[in-house]
């Protein structure tokens, strides 16, 4: 790929990387002198610097970390949303119901996952009938 002016501060960026290969360099050196109007941009482009700015504390970086869950019995890190989908759709036995219990006790944080999911369910209003409900069957014509 050649240098111009559509692409030229990626190559410079590379040169301050030390990225470009010798060839690559000389023709970017060849580049700044057909082009004396970015020369300038190019030494702007070389003395950039960042610095950080190590007063900038975050408190709670904790909080960002994928908490660890205590397993407890058939229930894991790997399988846990699955058995809550399961108890929110009724598909899920008493034993597992009392395992999937306990293992929200020993692992607090997911109650808020729980609800939030549970949330995301919804249910029908059974007290609305639609009384012409048979005219909506498609009856075959043989």
């Amino acid at each position: 790929m050649k240098i111009n002016r559509k692409n030229h501060e990626a190559y410079f960026l590379d040169y301050r990387e030390n990225n470009l290969s010798p060839e690559q360099v000389a023709e970017l050196m060849i580049f700044l002198e057909q082009n004396p109007d970015l020369k300038a941009s190019f030494e702007a482009f070389e003395n950039i610097e960042l610095v950080a700015d190590n007063s900038i504390k975050f408190a709670t970086k904790e909080n960002l970390k994928k908490p660890h869950l205590i397993p407890i019995d058939n229930i894991t890190e790997s399988n846990y949303e699955e058995k809550m989908v399961a108890k929110l759709e009724g598909d899920i036995s008493e034993d597992e119901n009392i395992e999937l219990t306990a293992f929200m006790e020993l692992n607090p944080k997911l109650k808020l996952e729980y609800n939030l999911l549970r949330s995301t369910f919804l249910k029908p209003d059974e007290s609305i009938i639609y009384l012409d409900k048979e005219s909506l069957k498609v009856t075959s014509k043989n």
